[in-house]
């Protein structure tokens, strides 16, 4: 479907070299285009995107609701990944998942595990303010899309989230 879907557009489904992207700027244009066509805008693209934040920090997890609801995402927050998984496994209705890895009873790492193995769906950032303690790609490996260091500026959380939003927009295509 998506290599049609690109032809349509112009743009050739077969693999494309960096080297030919650099000299062929009307295929840039046209690849660039289509990918911002494909919604029209964040906050559109947002409005349907559901987040649940779990942080034992309620300060955290209240800052995040509100940035989240300005960016017209709907959140809400668990203190900790137990109660956290059964809720999610339960409605089963939420987009993203952003987790700290250091919490009372299960870690962010099991709950990234068990949250991608039953609900392979949802996309999860792991946020911790203790780098050294998890590798990036122990993280990535347990099935989390993304990993942002505490404490975090929320333009590089909003830029994560658009970039994860734009992949799962390509992988549906």
């Amino acid at each position: 479907k998506s290599s049609s879907n690109l032809a349509n557009c112009g743009i050739p489904a077969e693999p494309i070299s960096i080297n030919s992207l650099i000299f062929n700027f009307d295929l840039c244009l046209k690849i660039l285009t289509r990918l911002i066509s494909s919604f029209k805008t964040f906050s559109e693209c947002f409005e349907a995107i559901s987040t649940k934040s779990i942080d034992d920090d309620s300060h955290l997890t209240e800052m995040l609701q509100d940035f989240l609801g300005s960016l017209n995402i709907s959140s809400d927050s668990a203190s900790d990944g137990s109660d956290a998984l059964k809720r999610l496994l339960e409605e089963r209705e939420y987009s993203f998942v952003l987790t700290d890895m250091r919490m009372q009873g299960m870690d962010g790492l099991k709950l990234i595990e068990k949250i991608h193995d039953a609900l392979p769906n949802i996309s999860i950032i792991a946020m911790t303010g203790y780098s050294e303690d998890y590798r990036y790609v122990d993280v990535i490996n347990a099935g989390a899309n993304d990993f942002i260091k505490k404490p975090f500026d929320l333009e590089e959380l909003e830029a994560k989230l658009r970039r994860i939003i734009i992949e799962r927009n390509l992988r549906i295509e």
